[in-house]
């Protein structure tokens, strides 16, 4: 699936009240809606993957200016928003505590909504219901749905697993120097790795931008990792993404200092630099 690349607008408690509300037309948005198609910069976003890693069963829930939805891992999400019905084409903005960038513009006919967003922050909101190659918008739609409740909470994420005894590595001075929060970024999203010293290690991915930054949506993974004759391996116990459960990754370390780690994928080649953040 192509990373996903909406951004909203978080609005502060003053800009809200700079904006015309329309009451009404909020609550013909009430009800629980689920989305049947997404489109970003041009492509395809598959429903089975927005399933997977960003709404569970594709339906959020409208309430008044409030949107709920549960994520993957049946974590509860709530947004705010707010509507301009005075002007054509309407338009949307989505609050919270940080500023999020996006401003859209919605379409309602009956039980069928259409709303189309920009996605870098900064951007003007779009004028038209459009998303092409260039642009940098995404135009969703969604189908409310007669009599449906909520999606209940799934259960939650298996824990991380206990403290293992470190295996004995082949170069110590390496294995010391690797403990600790290390951290790496770039125009989409923020990693963050944690490799204890009992062996054990944990990642957290967040976005900047996109439909996961709206949804508040972050990756974690967790297992054991090892490093010995320069290579650093990672074995994944548990992880919100199910599909990499299991699945031992490799790294070949390049260049390693108290600042600034530097190791290249053994599966696909491509070359990494990260930051000690503690």
């Amino acid at each position: 699936m192509p990373r996903c690349c909406l951004t909203f607008l978080a609005i502060t408690a003053g800009l809200l009240g700079s904006v015309p509300v329309n009451a009404a037309a909020n609550e013909r948005l009430d009800g629980v809606w689920e989305v049947t198609s997404a489109i970003e910069d041009g492509q395809i976003l598959p429903i089975k993957a927005i399933k997977e890693k960003l709404i569970r069963d594709a339906r959020l829930t409208i309430q008044g200016q409030t949107m709920s939805f549960i994520a993957p891992d049946g974590k509860p999400k709530v947004r705010t928003f707010v509507t301009n019905s005075e002007v054509r084409p309407r338009t949307v903005d989505f609050a919270g505590t940080e500023k999020l960038g996006s401003q859209g513009i919605y379409l309602l006919d009956g039980d069928d909504l259409v709303i189309c967003l920009s996605a870098e922050e900064g951007q003007p909101r779009p004028t038209n219901f459009t998303s092409r190659q260039g642009q940098d918008t995404i135009l969703i739609t969604l189908r409310r749905l007669a009599g449906a409740n909520p999606p209940a909470p799934a259960p939650p994420v298996a824990p991380a697993p206990p403290p293992v005894k470190p295996p004995q590595p082949a170069k110590e001075d390496m294995r010391r120097m690797l403990i600790g929060t290390w951290g790496h970024q770039d125009d989409k999203t923020i990693d963050r790795i944690a490799l204890n010293p009992d062996g054990t290690f944990s990642v957290e991915r967040t976005w900047k931008r996109g439909l996961r930054k709206l949804l508040d949506q972050e990756e974690r993974t967790s297992g054991r990792w090892d490093v010995k004759d320069g290579i650093l391996t990672f074995t994944v116990t548990a992880s919100t993404d199910r599909d990499i459960i299991g699945q031992v990754y490799s790294r070949r370390i390049t260049s390693l200092t108290n600042t600034e780690l530097i190791y290249v994928d053994n599966q696909t080649g491509i070359r990494r630099v990260e930051w000690r953040i503690r």
